[in-house]
């Protein structure tokens, strides 16, 4: 999960293992501006998640380039 470019296909995947295998689990990067959805949908399935606050650069259409955007909590 270091490059977006592989974050779709990687969930299929997961997504595909997981319906038939319990112990799967999979690591999203906290700075995408889709992980929040990609970790419901996970938890929806019943997949452990690893957030990671990672440090790989991405374009600016996909990820929050400020780090404390990651940090900030939600009332929701």
């Amino acid at each position: 999960m270091e490059d977006s470019n592989y974050t779709e296909r990687t969930l299929e995947v997961v997504h595909r293992i997981r319906a038939e295998h319990e112990n799967v689990g999979a690591v999203i990067q906290a700075y995408l501006y889709r992980s929040e959805a990609d970790a419901r949908r996970l938890v929806a399935a019943r997949t452990r998640i690893r957030l990671c606050k990672g440090a790989y650069l991405e374009p600016e259409t996909v990820a929050f380039k400020d780090k404390r955007d990651t940090t900030a909590t939600s009332s929701s």
